[in-house]
């Protein structure tokens, strides 16, 4: 089941909150690349916020592709996440701040990937005006690399 599937199976949207097509002007393999990532939010033509859902090792498929959209959109997206089990967060961290993420010269993932648990988003979910809070909370709920 994809993610799709499985976030509607909890949450029930209003309107056109859900997007069937991307409304965005991207070359090629910028689509491609961004096709294969599990959440976009998407606002105003441009990618707010991406996630990749990992719940196992597979969590390494998931940087590397917040490292391609880091490349491709040369540091548009600032907010992208690896969302797993708490267990995994050292170590999708530590692939994050890893010296090609953090010392090039476009050091654009180690500034904008951090790390989203399940048990941060399970909290989120129960807050009592969740449909009133902006994205900005997430900042509040995610791990990054500390700055250099």
């Amino acid at each position: 089941m994809d993610v799709r599937s499985q976030v509607l199976q909890i949450w029930k949207p209003t309107g056109e909150t859900l997007l069937d097509t991307l409304p965005l002007n991207l070359d090629y393999l910028t689509l491609r690349t961004v096709e294969t990532i599990d959440l976009l939010w998407v606002r105003d033509r441009s990618i707010a916020r991406a996630f990749e859902v990992e719940d196992s090792s597979s969590y390494h498929k998931g940087v590397m592709r917040m490292a391609d959209l880091a490349t491709l959109q040369s540091g548009l997206v600032q907010n992208t996440y690896i969302v797993g089990p708490e267990k995994l967060q050292s170590a999708v961290l530590g692939q994050v701040a890893r010296p090609v993420f953090t010392l090039s010269q476009n050091n654009s993932l180690a500034n904008s990937c951090g790390f989203l648990s399940f048990e941060a988003v399970d909290e989120l979910y129960t807050q009592k005006h969740l449909e009133y809070i902006t994205d900005v909370v997430l900042d509040e709920y995610s791990m990054h690399v500390p700055s250099a």
